[in-house]
């Protein structure tokens, strides 16, 4: 399951992702979607640079939390927990709707 999300790093101070958890899977890691020579891959990212007042997208066909091993099977209209890690802000819960893929919110980037 891909997890989409947008992070404000509203702070004066960079911070930096360095894990994600999530009680609804066994594994949760930040992915980012490369393309090279025609070839899609995904490349674990054990940390995530957040400059002070930045944006950060997670979204289709970029960066993206990936959640194996789920312990239920989860519908649209679901909801589930995942955490953020960050090195100077600590833990960020999150509650994530669960949607289709092809039903993500208007705006949502799939084009990439």
């Amino acid at each position: 399951m891909a997890v989409y999300f947008v992070v404000k790093n509203t702070g004066d101070q960079a911070d930096t992702l360095t894990g994600v958890e999530s009680p609804s899977a066994r594994h949760a890691m930040a992915h980012e979607e490369m393309h090279d020579g025609g070839m899609m891959m995904m490349m674990p990212r054990s940390a995530l640079a957040m400059p002070a007042h930045a944006t950060v997208a997670f979204a289709p066909g970029g960066l993206h939390v990936m959640l194996e091993g789920l312990r239920s099977r989860f519908m649209p209209g679901d909801t589930l927990a995942v955490t953020l890690v960050f090195a100077r802000a600590g833990r960020l819960p999150l509650r994530v709707p669960v949607v289709r893929y092809d039903q993500l919110p208007a705006g949502t980037d799939t084009s990439r």
